[in-house]
């Protein structure tokens, strides 16, 4: 599968990329030192503030319903499923109960978004 050299527009290789959890891409020249390498890996690191993660009780996937289930789901304020390859597949905003149906979506592995005002809380899930 040559997907991926389409979802980057890579047109040569070999290639790198620095791909940031803030979602911050940039093409890295193999010609740069290792040192160099490294300094790219520790700024892509001090973009990121560490705080306290925003505690929003159990979040599970419900298979009998094919639903999300977010135990505080008053403090959500927005919701984004992606599938493994950064696509968003779904979203909505703020939650306004605890169950959010997922009944589109086909079985796999999805990164769930949920965002709030604490910041984004990121969760990997099964959906079957």
């Amino acid at each position: 599968d040559r997907g991926v050299f389409t979802d980057y527009n890579v047109t040569f290789y070999p290639v790198i990329y620095r791909i940031c959890p803030d979602r911050i891409l940039e093409r890295v020249f193999t010609s740069e030192t290792e040192a160099q390498l490294y300094q790219k890996v520790l700024d892509c690191q001090a973009g990121l503030s560490i705080e306290e993660q925003v505690d929003l009780g159990d979040i599970r996937i419900d298979p009998s319903t094919r639903s999300l289930v977010i135990g505080q789901y008053q403090k959500v304020t927005g919701l984004e499923v992606m599938d493994l390859q950064g696509r968003t597949v779904q979203r909505s905003g703020a939650a306004t109960r605890s169950i959010i149906d997922l009944g589109e979506l086909r079985t796999g592995v999805y990164l769930f978004r949920i965002l709030t005002a604490g910041g984004p809380v990121v969760k990997r899930l099964f959906l079957n």
